[in-house]
């Protein structure tokens, strides 16, 4: 069994996809725009980025694919796929300053 979520997952995971379709210009979304391009950027640094980064951007960015689709297209598993999500997604909030505990 793995890790339970942190506490603002779910939070940080809605702000994400809120953030990256919006065109309002408010200083909170250009943050998080910065933060995200930033996470993904570093995404094709690391071993298979290229693959991660469209894992993250076809399944959380864009919602285009699901899990099960995207898995026969790019040859990972939905576990992996969950998990590179997941990193994703904790990357921006340690990016954006959340911390584990409670405000």
């Amino acid at each position: 069994m793995g890790n339970p979520k942190k506490w603002y997952f779910g939070v940080v995971k809605k702000i994400i996809r809120t953030a990256y379709t919006s065109k309002e210009k408010s200083p909170v979304v250009i943050d998080t725009q910065k933060a995200i391009a930033k996470a993904y950027n570093e995404l094709e640094l690391t071993k298979d980025g290229e693959i991660k980064q469209r894992i993250v951007k076809d399944i959380l960015l864009t919602g285009r694919e699901t899990y099960v689709s995207l898995s026969m297209k790019a040859y990972v598993t939905e576990r992996t796929q969950m998990r590179i999500v997941s990193d994703f997604v904790y990357q921006v909030a340690e990016i954006l300053g959340y911390e584990e505990n409670k405000p």
